[in-house]
């Protein structure tokens, strides 16, 4: 809203930019403040859940990211796949529970004469429920209510159920390795084959001939640099001949492993081999094959990305770390094709700023808006342009500055030329004068 005001009546280009920049900074603001909450170890954990599984619960906390495996919890879903039910299992000791709690479980133990005290955890169950516009939470520890119930707005759960690849008739989602099963597959078996064989190759055993002179006896309890009566021609050597059904082998296992690294985005799968390879061939690459998981992003994007940011942000605001958004204000999320769009608006005006620079160096300053382009860069790049780029009024007082160090300069310049003007004028004029004094004479 300051931003419009400040606007009002100006230039519609500078005032988005002029919010871009703002939004900009805010989200670079949250984003450090997360950094600093550790909450990238618990997510590259979930993320390993997700590509094998293809499920995982997270509890965003203020002060931490929990993250439960698919073992520990189950929910339900409707047919277009939102969230109805989540029930969470955990372990918790005895004494992490209240007092009130423990002497109830203690004593409906007393009652069923069950006289075990090896008891030192408890499963604790966790029920999170959609009733209406919002989710019903209790706890239950042994049948026995834990704390007061409550409630969460609907769109504010910190309980979020993550699935890689959702399914409408599933409640739960696929993992990505689920997809190449096979090639993972075929790869462990064949890896196990060249190991075995490699074992067996290793294995050095010597052959005596039938009836030969040299005795393997002798052979086994000679020492190093030992004599022994035999001839050379007595041995042989076992060997596995089977180096061209290995080569094979190994030109299968090798083939596997580079499908798999491609689908699993490994820097040396965009690498060609060959002795010169472009950085922009490297970058092509790359990009081609996020846009190809371009669908995956937004499925995390949608189930993942906003609601995890959504209640950070609620975290900090209500620590007072970030100001409250105004009514009508929400977070999105930019992922997949359109995230890789967002940094091809960067590279954009790059390439037109370059272009229109060196070919029209002196035309491209009396047509451009500088400052508007470097502002529209920084906000393409996610940079706080308020650190970097001066604003109006300062650039304004420099140019004055600057002007009037020129004018002064141009004055002292001219001085000189002035006293001389001057002084010639009083020399014509006293001799004029002494002209007209002889005259009269």
């Amino acid at each position: 809203r300051k931003v419009i005001e400040e606007y009002a009546g100006q230039n519609k280009t500078e005032m988005l930019t002029e919010i871009e920049n703002g939004l900009s900074r805010i989200e670079k603001e949250v984003t450090g403040i997360i950094e600093t909450l550790g909450d990238r170890t618990s997510l590259y954990a979930a993320i390993q859940h997700l590509l094998i599984s293809g499920n995982v619960l997270l509890h965003v906390q203020p002060e931490k990211l929990k993250v439960f495996s698919l073992r520990s919890y189950v929910c339900k879903r409707d047919p277009d796949g939102n969230l109805l039910n989540i029930i969470v299992r955990e372990e918790i000791a005895e004494e992490a529970l209240p007092k009130s709690v423990l002497k109830k479980i203690q004593k409906a133990k007393r009652e069923q004469n069950d006289t075990d005290t090896t008891y030192v955890t408890h499963e604790l169950y966790t029920c999170i429920k959609r009733v209406g516009n919002k989710w019903a939470v209790w706890q239950e520890c042994e049948d026995i209510t834990v704390g007061t119930p409550g409630t969460y707005p609907l769109d504010k759960c910190p309980w979020i159920p993550l699935r890689l690849y959702r399914s409408e008739e599933e409640d739960y989602g696929r993992g990505y390795v689920e997809q190449f099963y096979g090639s993972l597959q075929s790869l462990e078996i064949l890896s196990t084959a060249i190991n075995e064989a490699g074992a067996a190759s290793a294995k050095i055993v010597f052959l005596v001939h039938p009836g030969a002179i040299t005795k393997a006896e002798d052979l086994t309890r000679a020492d190093n640099l030992a004599f022994v009566v035999g001839q050379r021609s007595d041995i042989d050597t076992l060997q596995v001949d089977k180096m061209n059904d290995f080569n094979v082998t190994k030109t299968q296992t090798q083939e596997l492993k580079r499908d798999l690294a491609k689908v699993f985005l490994m820097q040396s799968s965009v690498q060609r081999d060959a002795e010169r390879v472009t950085a922009e061939e490297i970058r092509y690459l790359a990009q081609e094959l996020e846009t190809a998981l371009g669908g995956l992003y937004s499925v995390l994007g949608k189930e993942f990305q906003k609601p995890y940011i959504t209640m950070r942000i609620h975290y900090l605001q209500e620590e007072g770390k970030i100001d409250k958004f105004e009514e009508g204000i929400n977070p999105e999320t930019v992922t997949g094709v359109d995230a890789i769009g967002r940094g091809q608006d960067a590279n954009s005006l790059l390439e037109y700023g370059s272009a229109v620079f060196k070919t029209m160096p002196q035309l491209a300053s009396q047509y451009i808006n500088v400052h508007g382009y470097l502002k529209a860069l920084a906000a393409a790049m996610a940079v706080d342009d308020s650190v970097i780029l001066k604003n109006e009024e300062t650039i304004a007082q420099e140019q004055q500055q600057a002007q009037q160090a020129t004018q002064q300069e141009q004055l002292m310049k001219a001085l000189p030329n002035a006293v001389n003007a001057g002084g010639r004028i009083l020399q014509d004029q006293m001799n004029t004068q002494t002209k007209e004094d002889n005259t009269n004479v």
